[in-house]
C-alpha cells in the first residue's frame, strides 16, 4: 500500500471503535477529535499514535485520512473537508479522504469533483452498517464508492473494521452512500412495520413486551431488528419516551424517488410517523401528506414496478402464521406482507437507479436488514425476473391484510402501515390516502399508538446505542 501516514477524524462511538481496529492492525498514526479530551483518552497507552492538535497538523502529516463525523445535515462533513481552514487546505496532492458517515450521496459526488479539480485529492465514500457493538468487534459492513484502484489499495485498511466478505464496492463515487441510503430506508421501514404489529399485540392483546417479541421473531418473520428490539428490560420499555429520532437517509430516498418519478409511499409514512412522534406535525398533517404523496399523477406509472417487485419477492417466501391471540388473526402474516411491500418499494427504486442488485441484497443481509424476505433473494437474477411478474396481487394477500386490519380495529389500535399496504395492493393510488385512518383519526385512539413509537426508539438503541428519552415523571 502506497499510503504510509494514516489519520482518523472523529472518535465517537462508531469512529472511536473503528479507529481502535486500525490501531490494532498497525495502521493508525494520527487521531483528531474536536473535543481534545476525547482524543487524549483515545491515545492513552497508544504510544505509536500521535494526537493531532488541529486539522492543519493532521492534514499536513497524513496522506490517507478517515472521517467519521455526524454527516446529516451534509454541511457538517462538507464544512470540515472543504472549508478554507479545514482539512484539505493542508493535504498534499495525491492524498485520499475516506468518508464513513451516512452522507447525502448527491453532496458526496459534488464534493469529490471539487476536491479532485481544486486539490488533486481523491474522495472515497465508505459508509458502514452494524452499530457500535459490531464496530468494536471489527465486524461492520463497509459499502464503498469511488476510484477502484484506490479502493483496491486501501482495502486492507478498511478490512480492519469490516471483514473482506462484508466489504462491497458499489462503483463510482457516491454509490456507496446511495446504497447505504437504501439500506437505511428498508431498515427504518422495517422498524415501523415491526413496531406496529408488536404494539397491537402488547396494547390490544395483553402480551408482555418480551413475550410479544419472542412470539413474533420466528420462522419467516425472523428479523435481526426484532432481536435488537429485545435489548431493554420490561421496566425500561414502560418508562421510555415515545419519541423516535432519525430518518435522515430515508428523507433523501423520498427526494430521490420524486426526482426519478418513482413513488416511495411506505418510506414517506415512516418519516412522517417519526415526525409525528416528535410533535413536529399533527395527525391531520400526516393524513394530508400521505394523500398528496399517493395522488401525485407523475408517480402513478411506476407503481406497477413496485407491484411486480412485490410479487417477485412474495413468491419466494411462505407467510408465517403464529399461534396466539391476534397473531392467528392476520397480524403475523401481515408482518410478512409488510416486509415484502416495504422491500419492493426500496428495491424497485434502486433498480431504476441502476445499482448492482446482488450486492445490494448482500449488504441488506449482512447489515441490519437481515430477514427471510432478503435471504430468499440471494444469488437471484432480480432485474430480468422482476420484469416477467404479473401486475396483480393475490386475493389471499389482500384478505390477510383485511383480516389484520379488522383484528386491530377490535382493540382500537390504529394501523397506518396496514392501511397503506391495503391501498397499495388494491391499486387505490388515486383515492384519498388512509381513508380508514381518517375515520380512525380520533386523537384519543392515537394514545394506543405510543408503544409503536417506543418500540422503534428501543430498536434504535439496541443496534446503535442511540440515546433515548425517558418519560417525564417516571
Amino acid at each position: 500500500m502506497r499510503y504510509e501516514n494514516i489519520g482518523w477524524i472523529g472518535l465517537g462511538k462508531m469512529g472511536g471503535a473503528m479507529a481502535e481496529n486500525l490501531y490494532r492492525e498497525g495502521y493508525l498514526k494520527y487521531a483528531f477529535n474536536r473535543t481534545p479530551t476525547v482524543t487524549e483518552e483515545f491515545v492513552r497507552d497508544k504510544k505509536d499514535v500521535k494526537i493531532a492538535e488541529s486539522l492543519k497538523e493532521l492534514g499536513s502529516n497524513c496522506d490517507l485520512v478517515f472521517v467519521s463525523v455526524k454527516s446529516y445535515p451534509s454541511s457538517t462533513t462538507t464544512d470540515m473537508i472543504l472549508d478554507m481552514e479545514g482539512l484539505t487546505k493542508y493535504m498534499k496532492p495525491g492524498s485520499v479522504i475516506v468518508e464513513t458517515g451516512n452522507s447525502d450521496y448527491r453532496e458526496t459526488q459534488k464534493m469529490g469533483i471539487k476536491l479532485k479539480q481544486d486539490k488533486q485529492i481523491d474522495l472515497i465514500d465508505c459508509p458502514v452498517s452494524g452499530g457500535p457493538r459490531r464496530a468494536r468487534d471489527g465486524d461492520l459492513v463497509a459499502i464503498v464508492g469511488g476510484n477502484k484502484e484506490i479502493f483496491d489499495d486501501i482495502r486492507p485498511v478498511i478490512n480492519s473494521f469490516a471483514p473482506n466478505n462484508a466489504t462491497f464496492y458499489m462503483g463510482e463515487l457516491g454509490k456507496g452512500h446511495e446504497a447505504k441510503m437504501y439500506h437505511n430506508q428498508d431498515e427504518q421501514d422495517d422498524m415501523r412495520n415491526i413496531a406496529e404489529i408488536l404494539s397491537v399485540l402488547i396494547t390490544g392483546y395483553n402480551y408482555g413486551y418480551h413475550d410479544a417479541v419472542d412470539k413474533l421473531n420466528i420462522g419467516e418473520n425472523r428479523s435481526k431488528l426484532i432481536g435488537y428490539a429485545k435489548s431493554v428490560s420490561e421496566e425500561e420499555f414502560k418508562n421510555m419516551s415515545s419519541k423516535v429520532n432519525g430518518g435522515d437517509l430515508p428523507t433523501i430516498s423520498i427526494e430521490t424517488g420524486l426526482a426519478e418519478h418513482h413513488p416511495t409511499p411506505t418510506t414517506f409514512l415512516t418519516v412522517y410517523l417519526r415526525r409525528l412522534s416528535r410533535a413536529e406535525i399533527n395527525l391531520e398533517q400526516l393524513i394530508n401528506g400521505m394523500r398528496i404523496q399517493l395522488s401525485k399523477n407523475e408517480l402513478q406509472p411506476e407503481y406497477k414496478n413496485i407491484i411486480k417487485m412485490y410479487n417477485y419477492i412474495r413468491e419466494k417466501i411462505k407467510l408465517e402464521k403464529n399461534s396466539g391471540p391476534g397473531l392467528e388473526d392476520g397480524l403475523s402474516e401481515a408482518l410478512g406482507i409488510g416486509y415484502c411491500l416495504d422491500l419492493a418499494v426500496v428495491l424497485s427504486l434502486a433498480m431504476k437507479r441502476g445499482l448492482d442488485m446482488k450486492k445490494l441484497i448482500n449488504i441488506f443481509s449482512t447489515g441490519l436488514c437481515d430477514k427471510a424476505s432478503v435471504k430468499a433473494l440471494d444469488n437471484l437474477e432480480i432485474v430480468d425476473e422482476v420484469h416477467e411478474q404479473e401486475l396483480g396481487i393475490s386475493d389471499e394477500d389482500k384478505l390477510i391484510l383485511d383480516i389484520a386490519f379488522q383484528t386491530s380495529l377490535k382493540v382500537n389500535h390504529p394501523v397506518p402501515s396496514i392501511s397503506l399496504y391495503r391501498e397499495l395492493v388494491n391499486h387505490k393510488y388515486q383515492e384519498t390516502s388512509f381513508h380508514e385512518l381518517s375515520k380512525l383519526g380520533v386523537k384519543e385512539m392515537y394514545n394506543n399508538y405510543s408503544d409503536t413509537f417506543r418500540i422503534q426508539a428501543i430498536t434504535r438503541y439496541g443496534f446503535g446505542e442511540h440515546t433515548y428519552d425517558v418519560n417525564q415523571g417516571k
